[in-house]
């Protein structure tokens, strides 16, 4: 949803729009914990893994991770099956890319890879029926 300067202000003026972006947030923990699941059950027909670039961290935990090579932008999982790999960025209903996330895109498009953007388990479903058959 595009929001206009007077949106903006009325959301300030009423402390929402952090209400809003908590929302999001918490619609995409929940796609991410279905997904997961999804996944399990797939085990031994697909490899998969989440990256956990999410969530608050103090200034040294980040400094640590950003030394150890974490980046931002990359997809929430990699998943491998069937002689493929597949980033996914999974996103709310409404959710949109970041500036990092389309640039991790193109780096991995500029690879031969593709990132697929997973909005639903239904998105996830037919991602993985592409890869195990």
């Amino acid at each position: 949803m595009k929001w206009t300067p007077a949106d903006e202000a009325e959301l300030k003026r009423l402390n929402l729009k952090d209400v809003v972006r908590k929302a999001r947030k918490q619609d995409e923990f929940r796609l991410q914990c279905a997904v997961a699941d999804l996944l399990a059950k797939y085990e031994g027909r697909l490899v998969y893994f989440h990256v956990p670039n999410g969530e608050r961290r103090n200034a040294i935990t980040g400094a640590r991770l950003k030394r150890m090579g974490a980046k931002r932008g990359v997809s929430d999982f990699v998943v491998l099956g069937n002689n493929r790999v597949e980033f996914w960025e999974l996103k709310a209903a409404k959710g949109q890319l970041s500036k990092e996330q389309k640039a991790f895109s193109r780096a991995v498009a500029s690879h031969g890879f593709t990132v697929h953007v997973i909005r639903s388990l239904d998105d996830a479903k037919e991602r993985i029926q592409e890869m195990v058959k």
